[in-house]
C-alpha cells in the first residue's frame, strides 16, 4: 500500500503535468491559428488607397446608356460572385488562375497593346483581378469592380505564372504612380518571385511638353 504521502505527492505531480500540457496546447492552437488564418480574411485586415473610375464613364454599366464613347452598348459589370472567376493569387511564388493553374498571358488580348497583355485592378483589400480579353464597350477595367475604385489598374504580362511586366495602363482609372506602384507591395507580400520585372509606369513614359509650348 502507497504510503499517504506519496499518494498526495504524486497527484499533485499529476495536476501539474496536466497545467503544464494545457498550457501547451493553448499556445500551439495559438500559434496554428496565426499561420492557417485563410489568407482571403487576412486581406481583409489590409486597406490600401484608391482612386475612382473617371467621371465620364459613370452609368456604362446601364442598359441603353447614354454614355457618348460607347454608343448605347453596356459595358459588364461583374457581381460578386463573377467576379471570383477572375481572381489570380500567389501559389509557391507564381501567379494562379482561380482553378489553381498558372497564369499565363501569352495568348491574351489588349485593346492598348500589340503584345499579349491581361488588364488587372486591385481593390482595396489586396484582391486582385485578371482578365485575358479586353473587349471595347465590353469589358474594361471597371468590369471587375462594377465601376467602383480600385487601389490600381493596369496590364500585366505573365509566362507560366511568372510576372513579367506590370503598367498602370487604364483609361478608366488612370491610376497615379504611388498607387500602381500598390500591385507590387501586395505581390511581394503574397510571397510572389518578382526578380527582373518590367515596371512599365505610364506616368514616366509621357512626353515631357517644353515649357514654352
Amino acid at each position: 500500500m502507497i504510503p499517504l504521502q506519496e499518494q498526495k505527492r504524486q497527484v499533485s505531480q499529476y495536476r501539474l503535468h496536466q497545467a503544464i500540457s494545457a498550457a501547451l496546447l493553448a499556445m500551439a492552437v495559438a500559434v496554428l491559428s496565426a499561420v492557417m488564418v485563410p489568407e482571403a480574411t487576412r486581406a481583409q485586415d489590409i486597406e490600401y488607397q484608391t482612386v475612382s473610375m473617371l467621371e465620364r464613364y459613370i452609368g456604362e454599366g446601364e442598359p441603353a446608356n447614354t454614355i457618348d464613347w460607347c454608343g448605347t452598348d453596356t459595358v459588364t459589370y461583374l457581381n460578386e460572385d463573377q467576379r471570383k472567376e477572375f481572381l489570380i493569387s500567389v501559389k509557391e511564388g507564381k501567379l494562379v488562375d482561380s482553378g489553381g493553374s498558372l497564369f499565363d498571358t501569352r495568348d491574351a488580348s489588349s485593346l492598348h497593346q500589340t503584345i499579349s497583355r491581361a488588364i488587372f485592378v486591385m481593390d482595396k483589400h489586396g484582391s486582385i483581378y485578371a482578365s485575358k480579353q479586353h473587349e471595347y464597350c465590353q469589358f474594361h477595367h471597371s468590369s471587375f469592380l462594377s465601376g467602383a475604385p480600385v487601389a490600381s489598374a493596369g496590364e500585366i504580362e505573365v509566362e507560366r505564372g511568372l510576372l513579367k511586366l506590370i503598367s498602370n495602363q487604364s483609361g478608366h482609372y488612370r491610376p497615379p504612380l504611388a498607387l500602381a506602384k500598390q500591385t507590387i507591395e501586395e505581390l511581394e507580400r503574397q510571397g510572389a518571385m518578382l526578380d527582373g520585372v518590367v515596371e512599365d509606369w505610364f506616368e514616366l513614359r509621357k512626353k515631357v511638353k517644353p515649357i514654352d509650348e
